[in-house]
């Protein structure tokens, strides 16, 4: 990767962070790296392009992150929170209008990408909660095949304005959305 690319890279993540994809310009992006138009277009095709790049190494990371949870020598609880302070990790500097614009952008290859990513990260925690259920972690009669869908079903809240209402921040919201999805409304058990 070359200092240009780098550059564009940094502040795009920078803008779109802070204030989605929608709102920000290619033209914002070459203002703020100190760059032209024509550097950007050498090197992007368009501000999808360097959205993708930038969300490709999110999830690389956070995928890499969440193989060594599952990989550690923790309890599965203790995985859970492990992986509960991940997502929060994640989400800390991202925007509601980013969150909101990643699964609402209309162009049908980004979306695609989206759902292919968001795919390959449910398979991963799914061969990870198939070994807990063989352990004896989770619930034996337990349909792991829904875990993906009410996953995906209450991740789609944080598209809801009103249900942002409650919440500060977005990284307030995942966690509360991941606590409740691996622990239900009970208190978690206290680790001694």
């Amino acid at each position: 990767m070359t200092g240009t690319q780098e550059r564009l890279l940094n502040t795009a993540k920078e803008l779109f962070w802070k204030y989605g994809l929608k709102r920000v310009t290619v033209e914002e992006i070459c203002q703020e790296a100190g760059v032209s138009k024509m550097t950007f277009y050498r090197n992007y095709p368009n501000k999808l392009a360097i959205a993708r790049d930038l969300l490709e190494q999110v999830y690389a990371s956070g995928r890499q992150d969440m193989v060594e949870i599952f990989n550690s020598d923790q309890s599965f609880i203790e995985k859970m929170e492990a992986i509960i302070q991940l997502k929060i990790h994640y989400s800390e500097s991202i925007s509601v209008e980013l969150i909101q614009d990643i699964f609402s952008y209309e162009d049908a290859e980004f979306q695609s990408y989206v759902r292919q990513q968001a795919e390959e990260q449910s398979r991963l925690v799914l061969d990870f909660f198939r070994e807990a259920q063989r352990s004896g972690a989770i619930r034996p009669d337990l349909k792991l095949e829904i875990i993906p869908l009410l996953s995906e079903h209450l991740l789609g809240l944080s598209e809801n304005k009103r249900f942002m209402e409650f919440y500060d921040s977005p990284a307030e919201l995942v966690k509360e959305i991941t606590t409740f999805f691996f622990f239900g409304i009970t208190s978690r058990p206290k680790q001694s």
